[in-house]
């Protein structure tokens, strides 16, 4: 995933006993877009709030521009 301006590695999150993502990727570059389309409870805010550094994460992690800023 290398260019990438924000990757996410193979994240894991949980919301009490309830695993919401599992070993989510996701990779953007510098001026691309992406929509997050999936029905409710599928984890399309769990992963914006992992972006944002808001849930711990389990497993896995964040980069912006190469620099690890959630793990």
């Amino acid at each position: 995933m290398a260019n990438s301006m924000l990757e996410v590695d193979r994240i894991t999150v949980r919301r009490g006993m309830d695993v919401v993502l599992r070993e989510c990727n996701l990779a953007l570059r510098g001026g691309q877009s992406a929509v997050l389309v999936g029905p409710n409870g599928s984890g399309k805010s769990t992963l914006l709030e992992a972006c944002a550094g808001l849930p711990t994460l389990e497993q896995g992690e964040i980069r912006h521009n190469n620099v690890t800023v959630v793990r």
